[in-house]
């Protein structure tokens, strides 16, 4: 069970945490995996960066609180003092990979000694000794992370063992150096992963929402989608969707590990799986929504000899500034890119001007021009046998007055418009409203 900082606001978050663990433990063993309490990352990091020791302060005076609800006072002294001692090693000098990671331990060591008060023997495991190893740049060494996690979690596992682990997510062990290691934001759900598949579990992801929604909040009221495909999901994720890493589907998906999404209130929830909740009738698993800058390079060389290798070379400029393409179509002349909006402008120049610098360099001669827009993810299964799905979605926006600055269909279940950034809620709902009912 990977518990996101949402649920750890406050004492009752960790109570009901440890409640629902000791309740699911009768029918099969948990082991948790945590996040930071929420908005303890980003103070770690004022921390490190502006050594701001109100912080600390901070801290002591919100896990104070927390401590008060655990009603076993030996537990509760035991806690009061790894708690203490975690805060005042942030006063010592280490590095920003190690500091910031010690939310994870926070919430490690506060849920093992709620189950313990509660009379379930636990203990805390964090990440960077649990096992999980990452690159320099920080992607996870899959195969090396499940073997090592496997050998150290084994030991929890076994039938006279009643010790259920509390596992910190985020930070693993640098391979080339041993360092302390960040995995990048959101990342516990990727620890959450690498444990299932090291020990064969199911895998359930807490949050403060039921699953993933048809449509993202913001954008209007919807159900919450019962099931997706791993396929869908790793779309719907990658799309903008934030409720569970995509890098995290992946795993789940190469071990055959399905993924519950849930919170501890509702009933619904969404099981992430080789199901999919959509047919050849409604054809739409999810919609996800983010927003990009629109990039159109034009220019008569590329249809002649001369323009050889010229989406190569534009996608080599972009990458020359540290900017990731996340969309590409092509025409005889013309080639349109999304890009981040962050990116429209790097180190003071707009993105339009490098780009035409470096282009003439090969000898071009391109017209650039930029726009924001809105990209949405039509997303399902079933979209690769419907072969009228995007005539309808252009007879949609036509209806509606919304003009579509870019389609594209990058696999069999996935379909992305490009619209004007005015035009994104209004043309989401009309998907929402027209095709999925």
């Amino acid at each position: 069970m990977k518990f996101g900082g949402s649920v750890f606001r406050d004492a009752e978050g960790f109570h009901s945490a440890a409640k629902y663990m000791i309740k699911s433990a009768r029918e099969k063993k948990p082991i948790a995996v945590v996040s930071a309490p929420k908005g303890v990352t980003d103070l770690l990091t004022t921390l490190y960066l502006k050594h701001d020791q109100r912080v600390v302060s901070d801290l002591k005076v919100r896990y104070k609180k927390i401590l008060r609800s655990i009603s076993d006072n030996k537990v509760r002294l035991d806690a009061t003092k790894s708690i203490d001692r975690e805060l005042r090693d942030l006063k010592k000098k280490m590095s920003f990979d190690q500091l910031v990671s010690k939310g994870e331990n926070h919430s490690g060591i506060l849920l093992a000694h709620v189950l313990r008060s509660l009379g379930q023997e636990s203990e805390y495991v964090d990440g960077y000794s649990g096992g999980i190893v990452a690159s320099s740049k920080g992607v996870v060494r899959e195969n090396l992370s499940v073997l090592n996690v496997g050998n150290n979690l084994g030991k929890y596992l076994g039938p006279d063992n009643h010790i259920v682990p509390v596992v910190g997510g985020f930070v693993g062990k640098e391979l080339e150096t041993g360092r302390y290691k960040l995995l990048g934001r959101n990342s516990t759900d990727v620890t959450g992963a690498i444990v299932a598949a090291a020990i064969g579990a199911d895998y359930e992801i807490v949050k403060d929402v039921p699953g993933i929604y048809f449509v993202e909040p913001e954008f209007g009221k919807s159900d919450t989608i019962p099931y997706l495909n791993y396929d869908e999901a790793g779309e719907l994720t990658w799309r903008g969707v934030e409720v569970v890493h995509p890098v995290a589907i992946r795993i789940a998906a190469s071990h055959n590990i399905p993924i519950r999404i849930k919170n501890l209130t509702e009933k619904e929830s969404t099981l992430i799986s080789g199901k999919s909740v959509t047919t050849r009738e409604r054809p739409i698993a999810g919609i996800s929504a983010r927003k990009f800058y629109f990039l159109t390079i034009s220019d008569e060389q590329m249809s002649t000899e001369e323009g050889r290798g010229y989406l190569s070379n534009t996608t080599g400029a972009l990458s020359n500034c540290g900017v990731d393409v996340y969309d590409v179509a092509t025409s005889a002349n013309v080639i349109s890119m999304t890009i981040q909006q962050s990116d429209s402008v790097v180190k003071g120049e707009k993105i339009e001007s490098i780009m035409k610098r470096a282009l003439e360099e090969y000898g071009y001669k391109p017209t650039i021009q930029g726009r924001r827009i809105g990209a949405i993810s039509v997303v399902g299964k079933a979209l690769r046998y419907n072969t009228k799905i995007i005539s309808s979605l252009m007879s949609l926006f036509l209806k509606r007055g919304i003009n579509i600055l870019m389609i594209s269909k990058s696999n069999g279940q996935n379909i992305i418009l490009g619209v004007d950034e005015s035009n994104l809620v209004r043309s989401i709902r009309a998907i929402h409203s027209e095709l999925h009912g």
